[in-house]
């Protein structure tokens, strides 16, 4: 009786929540990088330690697009899992970089979190 109810309750769970089955968070290769031609801005102001004094300055950078696929812990790829495109980030990769990748929130969408 108790493993038809756990049964059932997978079941529901998989159902209704299809993204729980799959980690939030995988480890990846970049298969592809390319640098984006739109740059980003934004302002920020530094305080002198010792003078006190604030100064106010715009930093600008470049973004960067990637491909990717997943791999094993082992990292070895993961047939199953189809190559990630079009992951956008700020981080400067090479092509064959490992990186983590999340889906936040169920999203199909990746992100990269880190290197």
């Amino acid at each position: 009786m108790i493993d038809k109810l756990a049964k059932t309750v997978l079941k529901q769970v998989k159902d209704e929540y299809p993204y729980v089955a799959h980690p939030a968070a995988m480890r990846a290769e970049i298969t592809k990088a390319e640098k984006l031609p739109e740059e980003y801005s934004y302002e920020i102001s530094l305080k002198d330690k010792e003078t006190g004094a604030c100064r106010d300055y715009i930093l600008t950078g470049t973004s960067f697009r990637y491909r990717v696929k997943i791999l094993t812990n082992g990292k070895d790829e993961m047939a199953e899992y189809p190559e990630l495109i079009n992951i956008d980030s700020r981080q400067c990769y090479q092509l064959g970089d490992i990186v983590s990748v999340a889906f936040i929130g169920g999203e199909t969408e990746a992100v990269i979190v880190g290197g």
